[in-house]
């Protein structure tokens, strides 16, 4: 997943977290950077454009003081950059989700027609429910208006790549664990995980992730969240990472804590949470109405305060 934008990006990076996402690399790059790494190389590409914004007047007013007559016609002239950019991405027979949150035809069916008539591609039906309607002279792509859909201005279509696109030739990324490092993370997925995590193994300095598997090289990118964050290596030991607590279901950790509603204020505050029992010393995953919510270490009949402390809240 990519952004542009380093302070969107890393509401990107909170937002895979959030989620729970175990196979996103997210990236803070420009599509002809990316284009020069993943040639060929994805079956989907969703591409949300950067567009005059014309849907978004009447929820963000400031959106109309940097519109002008020109500017639909200059976000088009930087979509086409970028969609030329996608296409060589594009696997064969891969798919193109082309979005804007504009209304103007410049920027959303002429894009298409231009789409169409410069590569290879086969426009496909998008469903029309909860209100949207077809296109201006395409039906098979989709309007929204806030009139009839809930929801602000928006248009999508939806491509199928037809043409030829060599199949990509790559340096796949590799692991870099020390022996030690990947004992004391085989030693703790054996005691606390019922899933095995596959993918690629890769540390930054004390920090392990998770990588998707058969990703390419990505050393000459620049990389805001390298995969799913693990854990932290300390002296001799290995410790959980707070995404990794929010990424595992209940089912596929060998200890967990449930708390209730009460406890759940008290924990997200940063305040340790008294258990009923005493149970064995260690880390537990601390689960509220069936969800993670990272791991924490219990000593007795007292569940250690993990949650970070950049998100606590009362």
């Amino acid at each position: 997943s990519n952004e542009i934008s380093s302070k969107r990006a890393k509401i990107l990076v909170e937002n895979m977290e959030r989620f729970g996402a175990t196979n996103v690399i997210v990236t803070n790059e420009s599509a002809d950077r990316l284009a020069k790494v993943f040639k060929g190389y994805f079956d989907v590409i969703v591409l949300d454009a950067p567009c005059s914004g014309e849907g978004m007047f009447r929820k963000q007013p400031d959106a109309m003081d940097y519109w002008s007559t020109d500017y639909p016609s200059q976000c088009a002239s930087l979509q086409r950059e970028i969609l030329a950019d996608a296409v060589t991405m594009l696997a064969e027979g891969g798919r193109l989700v082309y979005s804007t949150c504009t209304w103007a035809t410049e920027e959303n069916e002429e894009i298409v027609h231009w789409l169409l008539d410069t590569y290879d591609f086969e426009l496909l039906p998008v469903e029309h429910v909860n209100g949207m309607v077809a296109g201006i002279g395409l039906p098979e792509t989709a309007r929204m208006y806030p009139h009839h859909f809930k929801g602000e201005g928006q248009f999508v279509a939806h491509l199928q790549f037809k043409g030829e696109n060599p199949a990509p030739k790559f340096k796949a990324s590799k692991s870099n664990l020390s022996r030690e490092q990947l004992d004391l993370w085989r030693d703790f997925a054996q005691k606390h995980l019922q899933v095995n995590l596959t993918g690629i193994l890769q540390t930054f300095g004390d920090q392990l992730y998770l990588l998707p598997e058969m990703l390419p090289d990505l050393g000459k990118l620049k990389i805001a969240r390298n995969g799913l964050h693990l854990g932290t290596f300390k002296k001799k030991r290995f410790e959980p990472s707070f995404a990794l607590g929010l990424a595992l279901k209940p089912s596929q950790v060998k200890q967990r804590v449930e708390i209730n509603d009460e406890d759940f204020v008290k924990y997200v505050a940063g305040e340790t949470v008294q258990l009923s029992e005493a149970r064995p010393n260690g880390w537990y995953q601390v689960v509220v109405q069936g969800n993670g919510l990272g791991f924490a270490k219990v000593t007795g009949n007292v569940l250690k305060n993990y949650y970070p402390k950049g998100l606590r809240f009362r």
